[in-house]
């Protein structure tokens, strides 16, 4: 296929290796709106587009793509996610609501290679997502899942710094050295060590700790802290991707995402960058609201090292 070159978009960070774009994969789109839109002051409005991957050929022999429709959310009006219904076939098959994130990546087909040369797998090759932008699926070594996002129209909102916004995302994994690695070799990413060493974790690990006292890893690109990963504590939980969003008390919102139907995984608890929650939405997908710790020694702004 042929890959539209990025285009240089003002006031957006258009950087390798930044978590940049999340889709929500939900039966029901209408509740998931009411959820994110009350509890992280998100607007909508619908997309249209051609599904390559549907379509045939009219009696006069023209092919033809159906035409798809999803729904964008909009913070401080800017595009931030999409939501995308998942069809009924899907339902059946008892495949949860969940949220899918992208990094952002200059050279798509170039990525891909470090992709395969450091252990993972390529799930989907780019594809066009409208005029938006160049994507593709992979998995790294311990089978989590990310997707590539080659900005053409849209590079997204990478840490814009206002509530409602990406500002986070967190792996948790069963191998922190093996998602260090590969993370490294395909975006770039370095480990960096917070000066709060009051997380409760080992000064001399990569990333410090949660406050429970597991490890935990910061990685960094040239725009700063981008991603968190975590060993879980239990065995047997497969590793993923977990999207968090700036809210500007977490334990306020955190309570706020109870009273609109979801359910509290992880109650709020510090980490390297701030203040963070794990929150499972109505429908079943799993995300975390991130903001500044109270105390008089963390000031209210992320991210501050």
């Amino acid at each position: 296929m042929t890959v539209v070159p990025t285009t240089t978009i003002a006031d957006h960070f258009v950087v390798h290796g930044c978590p940049n774009w999340v889709d929500l994969h939900t039966p029901n789109v209408e509740k998931s709106k009411a959820f994110y839109g009350a509890l992280l002051g998100w607007s909508f409005n619908s997309r249209y587009s051609f599904d390559p991957d549907v379509g045939g050929v009219d009696p006069d022999g023209e092919p033809w793509e159906a035409v798809r429709v999803t729904t964008m959310a909009r913070c401080h009006d800017r595009p931030t996610a999409e939501l995308v219904e998942i069809q009924e076939p899907f339902v059946d098959m008892a495949l949860s609501s969940r949220w899918c994130t992208h990094l952002c990546v200059i050279d798509i087909v170039a990525a891909l290679r470090r992709v395969e040369a450091a252990g993972g797998t390529v799930l989907q090759s780019p594809r066009e997502r409208g005029s938006m932008a160049t994507v593709a699926t992979i998995l790294d070594p311990n089978d989590a899942l990310v997707c590539l996002w080659q900005p053409r129209d849209e590079a997204g909102n990478p840490f814009a710094g206002t509530s409602g916004s990406l500002a986070w995302i967190e792996l948790e994994t069963p191998d922190l050295d093996a998602a260090q690695s590969f993370y490294g070799k395909v975006f770039d990413w370095v480990p960096e060590t917070p000066d709060h060493a009051d997380d409760g974790g080992d000064a001399d690990s990569p990333g410090g700790a949660s406050a429970a006292g597991t490890e935990y890893r910061v990685f960094t690109t040239s725009v700063g802290p981008v991603a968190g990963a975590i060993k879980p504590t239990v065995d047997e939980i497969p590793a993923s991707w977990c999207p968090a969003f700036t809210v500007d008390d977490v334990i306020a919102a955190t309570r706020k995402a109870t009273d609109l139907g979801g359910v509290v995984m992880t109650e709020p608890y510090d980490v390297p960058i701030g203040r963070q929650s794990v929150i499972v939405d109505p429908e079943g997908a799993v995300f975390a609201l991130v903001g500044p710790r109270a105390e008089p020694s963390h000031p209210h702004v992320l991210f501050d090292w």
